[in-house]
């Protein structure tokens, strides 16, 4: 799947844009954790996914707090965008719980609340057909949003040049298209930001202005969900890690709780490639 705000994925109106390049803790109990800062934005007991009789997640747990920055890191195939999906409700879970700013996944108003987020998940859904300025305004009218930030969101993300062009998005090169990607995760101001490899295809100068995004909007209140196998960039961001192995979380640790300096070393040593396990 690709771009989600407001569920927009879920609109018959989008459903056929003009690229479609995609498609643990162990707990004791199945109570939900207490938040350390007094507001929980997702938390997850046991989430359990198949596909075909094959376990993509396996009683997964997760707690994401507000002012998270939360890294989930994990090789390919461990379950890491199923679980982005899941969140994002472009799938349902087979077993297990979760809330959503509070609302259990059993509430009538669980889709209410995933207004709040917004995110790329795998690749952009962009209409090559339309400019990225295009794409915003597409999206802005589809959902009944005000207009009047594409222009600030276009340089926010790095795109200034777009902005009076006239060049179709199916001539822009992989990271401005990961750039207008992100641009479209904003509109609607979500509180809840989901990003799936978001320095991928990022020149150097690309990853430092995509950091710099997530810092400020981070400083701004926003909570984010990252997942990324450019580990010693993660690091430079995240202040929560959640390790996945098997469709599994089976270490969540706070930055504070590791030397960041050495993630590579870190994750290697906790999945018995670097040493003895570091449990």
């Amino acid at each position: 799947m690709g771009i989600f705000n407001d569920d927009f994925l879920n609109d018959s109106s989008l459903k056929n844009p003009e690229q479609d390049d995609s498609i643990a803790l162990e707990s004791s109990n199945d109570s939900f954790p207490a938040s350390r800062t007094g507001s929980i934005v997702f938390s997850a007991r046991g989430l359990v996914k198949k596909y075909n009789g094959l376990m993509a997640l396996s009683g997964t747990d997760i707690t994401i707090e507000k002012g998270d920055i939360y890294g989930l890191v994990g090789a390919n195939g461990s379950g890491k965008t199923t679980l982005l999906r899941v969140i994002a409700g472009l799938i349902s879970i087979d077993e297990g719980q979760f809330e959503l700013f509070g609302e259990s996944n059993t509430s009538g108003n669980i889709a209410k609340e995933r207004r709040r987020i917004g995110g790329v998940i795998e690749s952009p859904h962009l209409y090559l057909g339309l400019t990225a300025k295009g794409n915003l305004i597409a999206q802005c009218l589809n959902k009944g949003l005000d207009t009047s930030r594409v222009d600030d969101l276009l340089r926010l993300v790095g795109l200034d040049s777009e902005i009076d062009s006239v060049k179709k998005v199916r001539f822009f090169s992989l990271g401005m298209a990961q750039r207008l990607g992100i641009a479209l995760a904003l509109l609607g101001n979500p509180e809840f930001i989901i990003l799936d490899e978001p320095m991928n295809g990022l020149d150097p100068l690309g990853i430092i202005d995509i950091r710099n995004i997530i810092l400020d909007l981070n400083s701004k209140g926003v909570t984010f969900l990252i997942s990324s196998h450019i580990l010693s960039e993660l690091s430079k961001v995240a202040t929560k890690y959640g390790f996945v192995r098997s469709g599994k979380i089976f270490k969540e640790v706070s930055a504070d709780e590791i030397d960041t300096d050495n993630i590579e070393d870190y994750y290697l040593r906790i999945t018995g490639r670097g040493g003895k396990e570091n449990a």
